[in-house]
């Protein structure tokens, strides 16, 4: 992860959103909440953040490559113990190969954010409630691609050039 994806994950965090106006200056709002030490940081990735931002959603890369998965903390690897663990969804043999792979180079990152194992993984489109939010494998076709991710949201490129914000929390 770099500076420039590091900070756009911190201005998340503070709600706050950036995008790129056509004349390449950045927009913040709400200004409100841009404190000096993060103003001076958005001055200073400037064109990090110019170049983040600007590129087509297929060619966004995640923030981060993810670590084989014997290399992720056994503590990520069960929910609380109402819950299945975590390696029955993922390896849910109905959730097709290409969303799975799509998915693992995003769980690393989806799990430092606050993301739910269930969130990440529950293949069910319904029920969909609070408590058993819909997973993103019930929202993923074979070939589309998580185009961003921060601690409120997966943005997913659909197959028909549309971009679907998915929430957190359902």
């Amino acid at each position: 992860m770099n500076a420039a994806q590091l900070l756009l994950a911190e201005l998340s965090q503070h709600e706050l959103s950036i995008e790129v106006l056509p004349n390449k200056n950045l927009f913040v709002k709400p200004k409100d909440r841009l404190n000096p030490e993060l103003r001076e940081r958005i001055v200073n990735l400037k064109p990090q953040l110019v170049e983040l931002l600007s590129r087509p959603e297929a060619e966004t890369e995640p923030l981060s490559r993810p670590p084989d998965a014997s290399l992720i903390p056994v503590s990520y690897k069960r929910e609380p113990e109402t819950q299945a663990p975590v390696l029955v969804w993922r390896d849910d043999p109905a959730i097709p190969e290409g969303v799975r792979q799509e998915i693992l180079r995003w769980e690393p990152q989806l799990l430092v954010m606050g993301w739910s194992q269930e969130r990440i993984w529950r293949r069910t489109f319904w029920p969909h409630t609070r408590e058993h939010p819909r997973g993103l494998p019930a929202l993923l076709d074979v070939g589309e691609r998580i185009a961003f991710a921060d601690c409120d949201y997966v943005w997913v490129h659909k197959h028909d050039g549309n971009v679907v914000r998915v929430p957190r929390v359902g």
